[in-house]
């Protein structure tokens, strides 16, 4: 006789901190997005404020990369969210590493 095998699938939430770390790479690459916009309509002479927004948004990639990492190890919970989180918000953060190193050069 044939062996019936019985399978169970638990339903798993998201993690939190997850869908936190790609809402934070979202808002930290619009941000790059409208500051870019902006800069280059001022022609480089944005000021101190566009500055101190640039470096906000660059502060959100990382900690959201580092809360996105962080959340890869829960167990019971799913991690579509952490691993696009993490992975969007380090790129987001080459991304505005790269510019800065452009701008201090």
């Amino acid at each position: 006789m044939a062996r019936k095998y019985k399978y169970s699938f638990v339903k798993k939430e998201d993690a939190q901190e997850g869908r936190r770390a790609a809402w934070m790479a979202a808002v930290s690459f619009g941000l790059f997005l409208i500051l870019s916009l902006v800069s280059f309509a001022f022609g480089g002479k944005g000021g101190n404020a566009l500055g101190a927004l640039g470096l906000f948004a660059m502060l959100l990639a990382f900690y959201g990369c580092y809360i996105g990492f962080k959340s890869i190890g829960r167990h019971g919970r799913m991690q579509k969210f952490s691993v696009i989180g993490s992975l969007t918000s380090g790129a987001v953060s080459i991304l505005w590493l790269a510019l800065f190193l452009v701008g201090v050069k």
